[in-house]
């Protein structure tokens, strides 16, 4: 089905899902509403690693065999970052995602394939946990992690797409458990990204909607939402990426996707609303990463599935241009910073042969070249 034939498609049900249709000239009657179509192909058809943002402590994926894939930074050599992966079992669809914990270990979340929210603890210096199901929702996505401080027991918002309806839901983990699923309305057609908005605590949630273009809310502490809103410009193909506003001195709140029209890389700052064209043509999603020292990367495969990068340098107002990064890769991108040695970070990406490949950055676009990380085939 072609992209426009899937929107229209997606919008049809959804007004038929909340409303009486129209037959023949005869008005029915509202009718229970259906399970919501699944997520297009644009948003689903790539796998994307995850890669710690904050420390690239430890990367997760998931196996051609659909079980978790786990890997943590060589301590004895943490110049290479992860240098193996680890296979956790489970039985898995879509991404996973994780967090460190401080003083507790690694926590990450996934979507199983009987649609429930699954999650794993990898304690520090103790063997896995296991799998537990995160009750009260099934769902169609991945599961969007962000990573809070343990301010007041806080220790991982996630966030969802729920199967029934298509909306966003939310769950707060604290240290007496998880508080419960929280449905924030709206419909989305695309994977949900959210992060720290830098006022508070509260979060910028940001979707592609039914209409493919970017709705947008913001939760505060307090569970008040100021409801969603379009921020116009282009239709969407593929995710929203969303930079994180976990880092003080970090521009928090800018989104960066493709035109669907174009497949051009487009930009908005929530800060100082508009849309700004940053040129190339994607094939990818766009991962994008906000380093401590105050600049700003994004990476995305380009049309000869090579690896590109783009960097906002500190203060700056422009991005100075794509860099070829080389390589042939098979899934989106995955980027994560590094402690102390700015602007270090490393990407993840997946090969022609199924490995997953990083790639060390260790300042200003001095890249190492890629190294195999995985024997075990990655989705």
């Amino acid at each position: 089905m072609e992209e426009r034939e899937m929107k229209h498609s997606l919008a049809a049900i959804l007004a038929a899902a909340t409303a009486g249709t129209v037959l023949l000239g005869v008005v029915s009657a509202p009718t229970a509403a259906a399970a919501a179509p699944p997520l297009p192909s644009d948003v689903t058809q790539l796998s994307t690693p995850f890669v710690d943002p904050r420390g690239s402590n430890f990367v997760v994926t998931r196996s051609t065999t659909n079980t978790l894939l786990i890997g943590r930074r060589d301590p004895v050599a943490p110049v290479r970052g992860v240098t193996a992966l680890g296979n956790a079992g489970g039985s898995l669809q879509g991404d996973p995602q994780g967090v460190t914990i401080a003083d507790v270990g690694i926590r990450v979340f996934a979507r199983d394939t009987s649609n429930q929210v699954v999650t794993n603890l990898f304690p520090n210096g103790a063997p896995q946990t296991g799998f537990q199901v995160v009750p009260g929702l099934l769902v169609s996505s991945d599961v969007e992690v962000v990573d809070l401080s343990g301010a007041g027991g806080q220790l991982v918002r996630i966030f969802a797409r729920g199967l029934d309806d298509g909306a966003v839901y939310t769950n707060l983990l604290t240290t007496a458990g998880f508080t419960g699923w929280r449905s924030l309305g709206g419909f989305t057609t695309s994977e949900i990204s959210a992060a720290l908005t830098g006022n508070g605590d509260a979060f910028r949630v940001v979707v592609r909607d039914a209409g493919w273009r970017v709705s947008t809310t913001v939760l505060s502490s307090d569970g008040s939402t100021t409801g969603w809103a379009g921020i116009g410009g282009p239709e969407v193909r593929g995710n929203i990426a969303l930079s994180g506003g976990n880092q003080a001195g970090v521009q928090p709140n800018e989104i960066f996707l493709q035109d669907a029209a174009t497949r051009t890389v487009m930009t908005y700052t929530f800060d100082q609303p508009g849309w700004r064209n940053l040129g190339g043509i994607a094939n990818s999603d766009i991962a994008v990463l906000a380093l401590f020292d105050g600049s700003v990367e994004f990476l995305v495969r380009g049309t000869t599935n090579n690896l590109y990068v783009n960097r906002r340098a500190p203060g700056a107002t422009n991005f100075i241009g794509y860099v070829n990064l080389g390589g042939i890769l098979t899934g989106n991108p995955g980027i994560g910073a590094t402690f102390g040695r700015d602007p270090a970070a490393y990407a993840y990406v997946r090969g022609t042969n199924q490995r997953l490949f990083n790639k060390f950055q260790r300042s200003n676009f001095d890249f190492d070249d890629y190294i195999a990380v995985s024997s075990i085939p990655t989705a």
